[in-house]
């Protein structure tokens, strides 16, 4: 029996004028058109082919290797949408439906969006769905925390934006940890902040030090400026060799932990220093 969303190994039983057939077990027959037939194929070889249904639900192999199969979660591209979802491009003729009802928000043509394959039980045809996020990979023990990781944007939530780590993996990115505009489906580096017990990943756009060295500087601005009665005289434009003196730390750590600091709204920068803001 062949498995329907998936590469299988099968042989081939005859050839006709448009292709040749190959033995799909219990589903019987299975076309593989002939632009798909590797060079000096015969009668009695296996041949690895991914299957999946035409438009009249019939089973047909092709030799073409899908972007993504059943079972797996992937970034793919929107190619169009109509009146029952949209599709999406994963490598083959035949583009794989996203139902409306699997959707988590309105797509258009272009648009990337992770999502999980999966058999529909009544079509029995290849779907996708937005909603991966339980599909995910929990067998995370090669993994520690501060290594690099390649990651997906996946959406945002009112925690900060979910992540497709490693092709398999959940992963999240806080609101307080990113410093510049994301979009889903766009590709970064990152890097595990924290394993949680359930198997999901706290994630930094950041190496792990560098974060630690940041919000250490962050503590160490925000003290100075309390120490001083709430408000320091100093700006971007106050020389280095000043700021060195005042808090110990290089001109650049010193603007991006007060662009860390504004941005968490606990200063305010005014003209002529920096403000504390009463918690």
């Amino acid at each position: 029996m062949a498995e329907i969303g998936k590469t299988n190994n099968l042989q081939v039983v005859k050839f006709v004028e448009f292709g040749a057939y190959l033995d799909g077990g219990q589903d019987g027959e299975i076309l593989l058109p002939g632009k798909y037939i590797p060079e000096d194929s015969k009668t009695g070889d296996f041949i690895d082919v991914f299957v999946y249904t035409d438009s009249s639900d019939r089973l047909i192999a092709t030799t073409e290797i899908p972007f993504a199969e059943v079972g797996d979660i992937a970034p793919l591209q929107v190619s169009a949408v109509n009146d029952f979802g949209a599709f999406l491009n994963w490598g083959l003729v035949k583009d794989l439906l996203l139902p409306y009802s699997q959707q988590s928000r309105d797509l258009k043509q272009g648009d990337i969006v992770v999502v999980y394959i999966y058999l529909d039980n009544k079509s029995k045809r290849p779907v996708a769905t937005c909603r991966w996020d339980s599909h995910a990979d929990t067998s995370i023990d090669y993994l520690n925390a501060g290594d690099a990781c390649d990651i997906v944007i996946a959406g945002r939530t009112k925690l900060g934006y979910k992540a497709l780590v490693n092709k398999k993996h959940y992963g999240l990115i806080f609101h307080s940890d990113v410093f510049k505009p994301l979009s889903e489906g766009e590709q970064l580096k990152a890097y595990i902040k924290n394993i949680r017990p359930d198997g999901k990943l706290d994630l930094s756009l950041s190496p792990i030090g560098f974060m630690q060295k940041i919000n250490g500087d962050e503590d160490l601005v925000l003290s100075k400026i309390k120490e001083a009665g709430g408000f320091l005289n100093c700006t971007d434009k106050t020389p280095a060799e000043e700021i060195y003196a005042i808090f110990g730390i290089s001109k650049r750590a010193y603007k991006q932990a007060v662009g860390a600091l504004y941005k968490k709204q606990l200063i305010s920068i005014e003209t002529g220093g920096l403000r504390a803001i009463a918690e």
